[in-house]
């Protein structure tokens, strides 16, 4: 193979892993991309093919994504399972799920996501 057909292929393979990756951005541009594993306290856990588990303050994030569904609670109440859009800075995009309407959702409400089963 030539120079140019290797630099193709890892262009392509870095791609298309990143497209099903879970992404947060923060409110400096930075990007940390991994699997959102959880939040609870104003933290937040995603787990990166590079640095492991990382925690990172929900009030530096201006937005995230997920390509699974995860489950979300806001309010003491309001609980979603749902994947996760990009929103505008501040928030992110639930999908609809099940006939449930989507919608925004302000960061800073999220209780904790995916939290442990309760014995």
């Amino acid at each position: 193979m030539n120079r140019a057909m290797v630099v193709a292929w890892v262009v392509c393979l870095w791609v298309f892993s990143s497209a099903f990756a879970d992404e947060i951005q923060f409110i400096n541009g930075d990007r940390l991309t991994g699997k959102i594993k959880s939040a609870a306290d104003g933290k937040l856990i995603i787990s990166t093919e590079v640095a492991g588990d990382v925690t990172v303050d929900m009030a530096k994030v201006k937005t995230f994504t997920t390509t699974e569904p995860i489950e979300i609670h806001v309010g003491e109440k309001n609980v979603m399972k749902t994947t996760v859009a990009p929103g505008t800075a501040g928030q992110v995009q639930a999908a609809a799920a099940g006939g449930a309407p989507g919608g925004a959702v302000a960061i800073k409400d999220i209780k904790s996501i995916n939290p442990p089963p309760v014995k």
